[in-house]
């Protein structure tokens, strides 16, 4: 597990039934978030539709997940972590309401 104060990386243990082979997939989970996302779809990689949803608050993660720059739970977590809240930052102060009068 890691844990930062805007995202928490989990890995979910599991069991085959088979074989009694212990594996687990990742999953993020932002504090005061309603729910977790799985990270992954096994061997094929980052699940790249549902990680946008889960992460709109930040178009740049989002860019470099669809074009093959991070293709790893690790680089998406550092990113998120090391990125993402300066992004939101800039975002929210360059919003300047509008009033008509």
């Amino acid at each position: 597990m890691e844990r930062s104060p805007k995202l928490i990386h989990y890995e979910q243990e599991f069991m085959f039934d088979d074989n009694d082979f212990i594996d687990s997939y990742p999953l993020f989970y932002k504090p005061n978030s309603r729910q977790m996302v799985r990270v992954t779809q096994g061997i094929l990689g980052l699940k790249k539709k549902r990680l946008a949803e889960y992460f709109r608050d930040c178009p740049s993660l989002i860019q470099s997940i669809n074009t093959g720059e991070i293709i790893y739970t690790e680089g998406v977590f550092q990113h998120y972590i090391d990125l993402c809240d300066e992004e939101t930052r800039n975002k929210n102060t360059c919003l300047t309401p509008i009033i008509m009068i």
